[in-house]
């Protein structure tokens, strides 16, 4: 008897044109992976631009221009205010020995009780609070006393300066002033400087232009370098669900 050969019988072959059921074909990790597009562009690699140096820049140089326009604006006009403050009185019918200076345009003020902050005021046209008759000692020809064309007041340490006359002296020196009213004293300071008010004004409106500036600009700033972080990175990929 004749043995025969052993074969293992393989895998069915479907018919030409017979498509495999579900399920049908290499096993996981076999193949190749099924594909969703090219591969995602490396991302780009850079400096972000503008540098944060040019906000730094912005700010000091808003410091640079500022600073001292604040500090022209407000001492100036804390000196000009303080100085026409009488630095001492005299009473009626008093002779007072002053130092006055012809640059410095002085003035007599009438003092009058006047409780409240301290502050000052101008008004047109000239009104005196009292009736007072002064005098100032030299040669005339030279030395005079003028009426204002306006009513200044300053108001400091509980007392409200009037103004009431100036002066005209040829040169600095020390000069003899008398003056007379009932009830009252009176002081020697200098006139209200011109343009005090808009020098204080002036310099608040400049700082508060250049605060805007730098303000904007580190908006813009700000802005571009944010647009040049978002380009620098790379693109966020999601693989789809697959049932």
């Amino acid at each position: 008897m004749t043995e025969q050969p052993f074969h293992r019988p393989g895998p069915a072959v479907p018919p030409h044109g017979h498509q495999p059921p579900p399920g049908y074909g290499p096993g996981p990790g076999f193949g190749t992976p099924a594909g969703y597009g090219p591969l995602p562009p490396a991302p780009q690699t850079g400096t972000i631009r503008p540098g944060r140096a040019w906000i730094v820049v912005t700010w000091v140089l808003f410091a640079v221009v500022t600073v001292p326009a604040l500090t022209w604006g407000i001492l100036g006009f804390g000196s000009g205010l303080s100085s026409t403050v009488p630095a001492r009185s005299f009473a009626s019918g008093e002779v007072a020995t002053v130092e006055l200076d012809p640059a410095d345009a002085p003035a007599i003020y009438v003092g009058i009780d006047a409780p409240g902050s301290a502050g000052f005021e101008v008004s047109h046209p000239f009104s005196s609070p009292v009736d007072a008759n002064c005098v100032i000692g030299g040669d005339p020809q030279y030395l005079a006393l003028l009426q204002p064309d306006r009513s200044v007041r300053v108001t400091a340490d509980g007392v409200g300066w009037h103004q009431i006359m100036l002066i005209r002296v040829p040169r600095p020196g020390s000069y003899e002033v008398r003056c007379e009213s009932e009830g009252v004293r009176f002081g020697v300071a200098n006139d209200l400087p011109e343009g005090l008010l808009t020098r204080l004004l002036g310099s608040v409106a400049f700082a508060l232009v250049a605060a805007t500036i730098a303000v904007v600009t580190t908006i813009v700033l700000v802005r571009k370098r944010t647009a040049a972080r978002n380009r620098l990175l790379p693109p966020t990929w999601y693989a789809p669900t697959i049932p």
